[in-house]
């Protein structure tokens, strides 16, 4: 459905396009982390998170490539969505809660989320001008 869209993209409306790529890409990324999400905690589910990272890279790779938003803001997401889940399977070794693991994930995010809004702070007039880049793109 995704090549079609790309082939009549002259007869399609922005706004239709744009339905396309996200529905499309959400399918995409959903059956590829179907697994991993249903069996969450086992400890066997790493080739799935494994697929679903490079999915959401190659998502990301061909959104900048092809100048379009929709790959890249969907390939973030679910990139996000493999690494937590990554920290979770570290933290649920053999289905038992390893307390040391949880608290340095939760410092770690901590710090990651303080990094995240100085960066945002210090960055923000850098940060406006690639959103706005971003959003020009077809």
């Amino acid at each position: 459905m995704l090549v079609v869209a790309q082939i009549f993209k002259a007869q399609l409306s922005r706004k239709q396009l744009s339905t396309i790529r996200y529905m499309s890409l959400t399918m995409i990324y959903l059956t590829s982390s179907f697994e991993m999400i249903a069996a969450w905690a086992a400890d066997d589910h790493l080739w799935e998170m494994v697929v679903l990272g490079i999915f959401a890279l190659l998502g990301i790779t061909c959104g900048v490539f092809w100048k379009i938003p929709q790959f890249v803001y969907l390939g973030l997401t679910f990139l996000v969505v493999t690494l937590v889940s990554m920290v979770i399977s570290v933290i649920y070794v053999g289905g038992e809660l390893n307390k040391i693991a949880m608290f340095a994930a939760v410092i770690l995010l901590g710090i990651l989320i303080l990094v995240g809004i100085m960066a945002r702070d210090k960055f923000e007039y850098k940060i406006k001008e690639l959103i706005e880049r971003v959003e020009s793109w077809d």
